[in-house]
C-alpha cells in the first residue's frame, strides 16, 4: 500500500488519539468550562461599561486559568507549551482590561486585540503542528476577533468586545470538546 506525500506528513489515527496522552475527558471538561464562560459573557452584553469591562476581565482570567490548567494537564506533550502561552496571553489581556476599565476604549481595544492575536496565533500554530483542524479554526477565529477589535469596528461599542470575547471562548470550548470526542472515537477499544 503506497501513500501520497501528504499522507506521510499526517499522523495516524492512533497517533492522533494519543497526541496528548489520550486525555479526552480533560478536553471535554475544559472545553465545557470555556463554553460556560462564553455563555456568562453573552449574559453580560448589556451591562454598564465599567461593570461589564470588569466582569469580562474576570471571565477572561478564568479562561486563562482553564488554558493554564489544561496546559498543566498536558505537561510533557508537545501541545503543553502552546496551551501555556495561550493562557499567559489570555491572562495578560484580562489584567489589561481590569486595570483600566473606564480609561480610554482605545487602550482597551488595543490591549485586547494584541492579547487575542497572540493567543489565537499560538493556537493556530498548535493546530497546524498537531494537524488538529478544530484548534486551527478556533485559533483563526480568535485572530479574526483580534483584527475586528484592533481596527476599532465599531469604535465605541463595548458590547462588541464582550460579544467577540464570548464568541472566541465559545470557539475554543467547542474546539476542545470536538477534538476530545474525535480522539475518543478514534481510539481503538
Amino acid at each position: 500500500m503506497s501513500s501520497t506525500p501528504a499522507q506521510k506528513n499526517q499522523p495516524s489515527t492512533e497517533a492522533r488519539a494519543n497526541l496528548c496522552g489520550g486525555k479526552d475527558k480533560a478536553g471535554i471538561l475544559f472545553g465545557t468550562g470555556m463554553v460556560a464562560l462564553a455563555i456568562a459573557v453573552f449574559a453580560h452584553l448589556d451591562v454598564a461599561a465599567m461593570v461589564s469591562t470588569f466582569v469580562i476581565g474576570l471571565i477572561m482570567a478564568a479562561g486563562a486559568a482553564l488554558h493554564l490548567g489544561y496546559a498543566r494537564r498536558e505537561r510533557g506533550s508537545p501541545a503543553a507549551k502552546s496551551w501555556t502561552w495561550s493562557g499567559v496571553f489570555y491572562l495578560a489581556g484580562s489584567f489589561a482590561i481590569m486595570a483600566e476599565p473606564i480609561a480610554g476604549e482605545n487602550a482597551l481595544f488595543l490591549a485586547l486585540a494584541v492579547a487575542l492575536a497572540l493567543s489565537g496565533m499560538s493556537r493556530l500554530v498548535l493546530g497546524i503542528q498537531q494537524s488538529m483542524d478544530w484548534i486551527m479554526i478556533a485559533g483563526a477565529a480568535t485572530m479574526l476577533a483580534a483584527v475586528a477589535i484592533g481596527i476599532g469596528w465599531p469604535t465605541s461599542s463595548l458590547w462588541m468586545i464582550s460579544a467577540l470575547v464570548a464568541l472566541e471562548l465559545l470557539m475554543q470550548g467547542i474546539a476542545l470538546i470536538v477534538t476530545a470526542v474525535t480522539r475518543r472515537t478514534a481510539t481503538p477499544t
